[in-house]
């Protein structure tokens, strides 16, 4: 995702390994992706920091801001180090959702901007929609 950060990568859990990265922030539920364990990738080695998040409707706008903001902040330690890769289970919600809060809070895009950049390169790249959880655009397009 060059447009927010030159060393920002977007993965689903499964294809997280073959990103050229040095690092990984899982943003899952209880270890959803089930890699991600005690700080490091169980596949890779890598350093990985678990950022807790759910996927669902029925969470309230404070929960969504609560992983997001911790999303956000977890990619910024891990781009100050070197190449990451943002993961959750499938790389369309919780991650996209953490990426789209740190564009607009450390890279200064706007979430709607950001937001649309990320599925036109999740959609062109991946074959993936991104970010389909109404409620996280919503909590996020808030910020604007």
């Amino acid at each position: 995702l060059p447009k927010i950060h030159p060393r920002l990568w977007l993965s689903g859990a499964s294809a997280v390994a073959a990103a050229p990265v040095a690092r990984s922030v899982c943003v899952a539920s209880d270890r959803t992706c089930g890699y991600c364990v005690d700080g490091r990738d169980a596949r890779t080695g890598r350093a990985c920091e678990a950022v807790e998040a759910r996927d669902t409707t029925a969470q309230s706008d404070a929960d969504v801001r609560f992983f997001a903001e911790r999303g956000a902040a977890a990619i910024a330690r891990a781009v100050a180090e070197g190449p990451v890769v943002v993961h959750c289970a499938q790389g369309i919600n919780r991650s996209v959702a953490s990426i789209v809060h740190f564009a607009a809070t450390h890279r200064g895009m706007r979430p709607e901007a950001a937001a649309a950049y990320v599925r036109e390169r999740n959609a062109a790249e991946r074959g993936m929609p991104a970010l389909t959880n109404a409620l996280f655009e919503r909590v996020l397009r808030s910020r604007e």
